[in-house]
This record gives C-alpha cells, sequence and structure tokens, in this order.
C-alpha cells in the first residue's frame, strides 16, 4: 500500500472483487450475449431474472456491465429469442469483463 501504483490497482481490485461476491455472483443466473450496443454486435450480459411485460410476456432482467469497472452498466429487458444463452461460467463472465476482453475462453 506504499508504493503509488500498486496502491492504486490493489485498491481498484479489491473494490471489484468486493463488489463481486459469492452474493453477487449467486445474482447472476447465467452469461448471455446480446444484440448491444446495436444490431450486429454482441456484449457479454448476465440474466438477473424475469419479469413478465404489461400483456404477460416474460422478458429477461439482462445486467451488461461496463469493461473494466463492472459495477456500472446496462440493465436491459429483453425477449428470450434475443438472448444467445453460453455455456460460459458466471465467475468466467466476469473475468471476461473486468480483463476487458484478455481473460476469454476460448470459444463461446
Amino acid at each position: 500500500m506504499k508504493l503509488p501504483i500498486a496502491k492504486t490497482v490493489y485498491a481498484a481490485s479489491k473494490q471489484v472483487i468486493d463488489t463481486f461476491s459469492n452474493s453477487t455472483k449467486a445474482a447472476f443466473k447465467s452469461v448471455v450475449l446480446i444484440p448491444f450496443p446495436f444490431p450486429g454486435s454482441l456484449a457479454v450480459g448476465f440474466v438477473t431474472g424475469t419479469i413478465p411485460d404489461s400483456k404477460g410476456k416474460i422478458l429477461y432482467r439482462v445486467f451488461v456491465p461496463m469493461a473494466p469497472n463492472p459495477t456500472s452498466g446496462f440493465l436491459i429487458l429483453l425477449p428470450e429469442e434475443a438472448l444467445q444463452f453460453t455455456e460460459i461460467s458466471v465467475e468466467d463472465g466476469i473475468k471476461m469483463v473486468v480483463s476487458g476482453g484478455i481473460l476469454a475462453p476460448t470459444q463461446l
């Protein structure tokens, strides 16, 4: 904590780890890919649950974190057909976002 650069990196890393503690990982159900921010592109998102719209159609609540600071991001409500479910674990999804894509699985 006495070295200026190490102190900054350590403090930021600790904040990210604390934010995504076991309770937060449990809140994320799965890792999905969604068309965001425009059609044809894909963003990594985390399903946090579902909610019915006014017509009774089920929408998925998807949190799309900002890289490399995943404590901010977008909450997007999408129908199931807009989601691409992945086999990526929530932990690996978080690692991918925090690292800016450097730590990514070899295949989606």
